[in-house]
């Protein structure tokens, strides 16, 4: 992997140095703090502060263009009093343009899917969820990637991707904890070197597009299973996934019609490991003025649900924690999300509000939005309320509340 990345260096170094006027270079300075009560995933109620460098450059020469982006986040976790710094390269990647194709190596994010807000496609949107964020797309992971797209016609593209290793999640601190609760043996290896692949199909620049995606990948979070090299102990487990789904965006006329399911078929790894799934996802979004657009959405999952904890013995914990970890608890998830977006009369910031319940009693109320400070700098606030019941998609939030707010500052070159 070094070898890999220095030749990537050399390359990139070769592209901006040919080409210093196309070189851009930018690093942003970001702080973000919580208070109040709240959890994160399976977490206990606790406060967290942090600061975050994020740095990013893109090098341009002809056909070639290569990016880069590495962050480094300091944070303090309120639920076991303690901090924690770490960077993390997120992406690094060489890409090169043909006529009618192009090939890109590398570490790169790579988010699919055309619904709002939910992806049952988004298999390959590896996650940081203990980095301090407001948006969603602030946590994305690079993936080592090798890709390759191909345009046979005008609003057409075929795309291969070959991923020699997969690279994990990264989960907050409090699922380690949690992991730690299960009374057995619990061994620290971890079985997740699954080399995956994938091929997608696209229908761009339309009134309708669409696309369609099969592969197969390792999951984002991991089970516990017995290792199988010494059965008395549990370890973690990335299992193995074929995947089946599809999107599309329909925009007849003021509506915006979008939609996208998933068929996950996991492999068979005994009573901890996640079932087979089936997802979708139905929503219409209209602009109701210049500054306000409302988007509606309907959501639904089905399981072949985990095994029942009272019957799986000392394994019982595990079963549990999977049921939470990927919302299996239930075969059937049913539910609805409103969400309005307004800008403000200068258009230098947006907010926004969501609604989403689900059959069975749960829902969550999010209000989140930004607001640009000058050419450079920009404030963020995130205020949320989960009501959660045992076995719901929020189990392991139960009932709290949570407020963040970030300010970041951006300099570049």
């Amino acid at each position: 992997m070094s070898r890999y990345l220095a030749v990537l260096v050399l390359l990139m170094l070769g592209c901006s140095s040919a080409s210093a006027a196309r070189f851009r270079w930018n690093a942003e300075l970001e702080l973000g703090l919580l208070a109040g009560r709240g959890k994160r995933l399976v977490s206990t109620e606790n406060n967290y502060a942090g600061i975050s460098l994020d740095g990013q450059f893109n090098a341009r020469y002809g056909r070639w263009r290569s990016w880069g982006r590495v962050t480094f986040d300091s944070r303090y976790d309120g639920s076991f009093g303690n901090a924690d710094a770490e960077p993390d390269l997120r992406e690094f990647a060489l890409k090169y343009s043909g006529k009618d194709w192009d090939f890109t190596v590398g570490r790169q994010a790579v988010v699919w899917g055309r619904a709002d807000g939910v992806n049952p496609t988004n298999i390959l949107g590896v996650q940081d969820t203990s980095r301090l964020a407001i948006w969603d797309d602030e946590r994305y992971r690079g993936v080592d990637v090798a890709q390759l797209n191909w345009r046979p016609a005008r609003g057409q593209q075929l795309s291969l991707l070959v991923i020699p290793h997969w690279r994990r999640s990264r989960l907050v601190a409090t699922f380690e904890e949690q992991l730690a609760q299960v009374p057995t043996q619990r061994s620290d290896a971890i079985d997740t070197d699954n080399p995956g692949f994938a091929l997608r199909y696209e229908q761009l620049g339309s009134g309708f597009d669409y696309s369609l995606t099969t592969g197969r990948f390792s999951d984002y979070a991991p089970y516990l299973r017995f290792d199988p090299d010494n059965p008395s102990q549990l370890q973690r487990r990335f299992g193995e996934t074929w995947m089946f789904g599809g999107d599309f965006a329909w925009n007849p006329s003021s509506w915006v019609f979008r939609g996208e399911f998933a068929y996950l078929e996991r492999e068979s790894g005994g009573l901890t490991a996640p079932r087979d799934e089936f997802s979708a996802v139905l929503g219409a979004e209209r602009e109701l003025s210049e500054r306000v657009t409302m988007n509606l959405q309907f959501l639904h999952s089905r399981n072949d649900r985990l095994a029942d904890p009272s019957l799986a013995g000392p394994l019982a914990p595990a079963v549990e924690l999977s049921g939470q970890v990927f919302r299996q608890q239930r075969r059937n998830y049913n539910g609805a999300a409103v969400n309005f977006t307004l800008l403000p009369s200068n258009f230098l910031g947006r907010l926004e509000t969501t609604v989403v319940g689900f059959r069975g009693g749960e829902w969550l109320l999010r209000v989140r939005g930004e607001y640009s400070l000058g050419a450079r700098g920009k404030l963020e606030a995130l205020g949320e309320h989960y009501r959660g019941r045992s076995g719901s998609t929020f189990d392991g939030l139960g009932d709290n509340n949570g407020f963040w707010v970030k300010w970041s500052y951006l300099f570049s070159t």
